[in-house]
């Protein structure tokens, strides 16, 4: 099923980031985990289709999802660290 591959993708970042002492701003309603685990996601579900990704997580996964743009800027944040 979808979901559950889904879930153990979210699972396998979070574990790893935390493994890593990896810290982000406490305010933030949408997580890093959150963020790669969408990239991942789009990546190896959706073709690399973002837009679909970031629609599956909010209809499915997360009560919380930031738009495409701040999706986007999310992640390039992050690709200095994890690239």
């Amino acid at each position: 099923m979808l979901q559950d591959k889904v879930i153990g993708i979210y699972c396998i970042v979070d574990d790893i980031l935390k493994e890593m002492n990896h810290k982000e701003h406490r305010n933030r309603k949408f997580s890093d985990s959150q963020v790669l685990s969408t990239a991942l996601v789009s990546a190896m579900l959706f073709n690399g289709n973002q837009n679909k990704a970031l629609s599956y997580m909010k209809s499915h996964m997360c009560k919380t999802m930031i738009n495409k743009s701040g999706f986007t800027k999310r992640l390039h944040r992050l690709n200095p660290h994890y690239s």
